[in-house]
């Protein structure tokens, strides 16, 4: 997993330089190849499916929305101008001229439009969809319902889109930054025959860089010859390698062979032992989740006894290097409309253990039953130094609860698939908000125990959410980890972006 430690800016700069190549202070060193080493090469560069830290930091660097994020800021990206009408409810949108695809087709409204009408059927499953609800129609489409010609989303001419609104929505532009509000070519996606973004030459990009060469353990981007736009690629190109250990990534850097890379929690000892610059967020969260359609174990009784035996002075001994206590069910750098949850939201100190009233609680819970429970088996995700955790967690109920026990290492991916599909009953897993969005993590939480989505992405309604979701007995807060990036100290070029995903590899402005 990956580490945490405070930032304490929303970007951080990291200057590239290769081997032998000098760059100054203002130079981005435009002819080199930024060399970056990441965790899992991705099966689909697909925008509007485009969910793991990989597949955005591409989809992000080869694709341009109406918007980008900008300091803290939705500022105008394909997007030349906007209106909105008084009532709020029509957003006018003009496309800058000249917008161009990666093999040299014009960019049109109606590329825009297809992408989001991709984004908004059922059967696309788009990350973060649900923001689009305000478009007229969207909803019902979401929901399986409605006609995709009933959607207020049009195409006025090659430069114009339309969006019409059921109800205001502000924060319009900031959706429209996601990578589910990309465009997408119609003919393109159509002669994929369903294997669309899965290849280089299955798709075709409208951003700074493009795909260029795909193989089985490395992603080949270069600069994009076609765009004209404001964000700029930082390096003449980027060859992104997956697959290798901690070790060998920092060893790697250390031995000019590569410029970035991603490292797990328990590797920043070694990072920073090998004088690399190492730069991380806080987003992720470890929780522990109970089924509640679980037999006995789900009884809200039942589970509310489990959690009071826990606290955080429990495990505290046990977290992995680089991991913290829980505060809250949200992550200290998860966004809440443009600012961290730690900066807005206060997050009081956890409950400690009780594990006298927790077993009296058990015990009397267990009358409807027949007194005892059954055996447990706790399900951790396979990452270093959480087998502790589990192990403490099952060694705390044991002493005072008398439970009997198991833990089993499953894949951190399969095991959140498991409590998504309501396949597992217990289960220790981190939990990484799409986009680093607050709302997107609690969203995720309350889905998970069949509650309500949050009212809007407020403090307010952020605050009120997370307290609602710590009272019920279903989750119990663990930890906390995050992301880390490590780079020779000598480098720079690569934005840690808090905003939109693992890293910007372009700048505003133009070169």
């Amino acid at each position: 997993m990956k580490a945490i430690l405070r930032l304490t800016a929303l970007l951080l700069c990291v200057c590239l330089l290769l081997a032998g190549t000098a760059c100054d202070s203002g130079d981005d060193a435009a002819g080199a190849v930024l060399r970056l080493a990441l965790d899992v090469i991705p099966g689909s560069l697909d925008p509007q499916l485009a969910e793991s830290d990989e597949a955005l930091l591409i989809v992000r660097s080869c694709f341009e929305g109406l918007f980008r994020m900008e300091d803290g800021a939705a500022v105008p990206a394909a997007c030349e101008a906007f209106d909105l009408s008084a009532d709020g409810l029509t957003y006018t949108f003009t496309l800058r001229k000249g917008l161009t695809w990666s093999d040299g087709e014009a960019v049109t409204a109606a590329d825009f439009r297809f992408g989001l009408i991709r984004a908004l059927r059922p059967e696309t499953a788009a990350p973060e969809a649900a923001r689009l609800s305000a478009i007229v129609g969207a909803a019902d489409r979401l929901a399986g319902q409605g006609e995709e010609d009933a959607l207020g989303i049009e195409a006025r001419s090659a430069r114009t889109l339309v969006l019409r609104l059921s109800e205001p929505d502000a924060h319009l532009p900031e959706t429209l930054t996601c990578a589910m509000a990309m465009p997408c070519r119609e003919d393109v996606f159509t002669a994929a025959a369903g294997r669309y973004g899965m290849k280089a030459d299955l798709l075709v990009c409208n951003g700074p860089l493009t795909v260029s060469r795909w193989g089985e353990s490395t992603i080949r981007l270069t600069k994009n010859e076609y765009y004209t736009g404001d964000f700029t690629a930082k390096s003449a190109g980027v060859t992104l390698s997956f697959g290798d250990t901690d070790g060998e990534r920092i060893d790697a850097i250390s031995g000019g062979m590569i410029d970035l890379a991603l490292l797990s929690a328990q590797s920043v000892g070694a990072a920073n032992n090998a004088r690399l610059a190492v730069a991380r967020r806080c987003d992720t969260l470890w929780v522990l989740w109970v089924r509640p359609a679980a037999a006995t174990v789900g009884d809200p009784a039942v589970s509310a006894a489990l959690k009071r035996a826990l606290g955080p002075q429990v495990i505290a001994d046990v977290l992995p290097a680089g991991f913290i206590e829980a505060r809250g069910l949200l992550a200290g750098d998860l966004k809440v409309g443009r600012s961290r949850v730690t900066n807005v939201i206060s997050r009081p100190a956890a409950s400690p253990a009780d594990p006298e009233g927790a077993q009296a609680a058990l015990v009397e819970a267990l009358k409807r039953y027949d007194g005892t429970l059954p055996t447990l088996t706790l399900r951790y995700a396979d990452e270093d130094g959480v087998k502790s955790v589990a192990g403490r967690i099952a060694q705390q109920w044991q002493k005072e609860l008398g439970a009997v026990v198991n833990i089993e290492a499953v894949p951190a991916a399969d095991l959140i698939a498991g409590v998504d599909s309501g396949s597992v009953d217990l289960a220790l897993c981190p939990l990484t908000a799409d986009d680093g969005r607050a709302v997107a993590a609690l969203d995720r939480l309350a889905k998970w125990i069949g509650a309500a989505a949050t009212d809007a992405d407020t403090p307010e309604a952020v605050a009120a959410k997370e307290t609602a979701l710590l009272a019920d007995s279903h989750l119990f807060p663990v930890a906390q980890s995050g992301r880390c990036l490590a780079a020779s100290d000598a480098v720079t070029g690569a934005r840690l972006d808090l905003e939109q995903g693992l890293l910007a590899l372009y700048k505003l402005g133009k070169e």
